[in-house]
């Protein structure tokens, strides 16, 4: 197994932007960076998906996954639809930027302790196919 060392961008999600952490990976020589769905959103509300490819492609700043699809267990099917619809969203990105990890997390809530390890899995499988 190789260790890679990538930027997280939730790691300043709150005081930087898409082009300023490819930016920043560039300057400081990281090669690899985990893309975040809220800052790759931010950066769709003013420019499009070929600008987001050229943006990543004249980095050269490699995306290796996107990040992140929350709460993904025990749905209604209005929850349902909407995970479907991010994964869709996910895997158009993915194409796109030649990304094929997609990070999805289950469902952190209060009544957790409800559920059996082999539930949740069952379940977040079930979800994500």
């Amino acid at each position: 197994m190789i260790m890679r060392i990538a930027y997280n961008e939730a790691t300043c999600r709150e005081r930087s932007s898409l082009e300023m952490d490819l930016m920043l990976c560039r300057e400081n020589g990281i090669t690899e960076i985990e893309l975040r769905f809220d800052m790759i959103s931010r950066y769709l509300e003013q420019n499009g998906y070929e600008a987001l490819k050229s943006l990543i492609v004249s980095s050269g700043v490699k995306p290796i996954t996107l990040n992140a699809i929350f709460d993904i267990n025990f749905l209604n099917e209005a929850q349902r639809r909407s995970i479907e619809q991010q994964l869709r969203h996910a895997c158009d990105i993915g194409r796109l930027l030649n990304v094929d990890c997609v990070i999805a997390l289950p469902t952190a809530c209060e009544n957790v302790e409800q559920y059996t390890w082999e539930e949740i899995h069952r379940d977040s499988v079930a979800n994500l196919i």
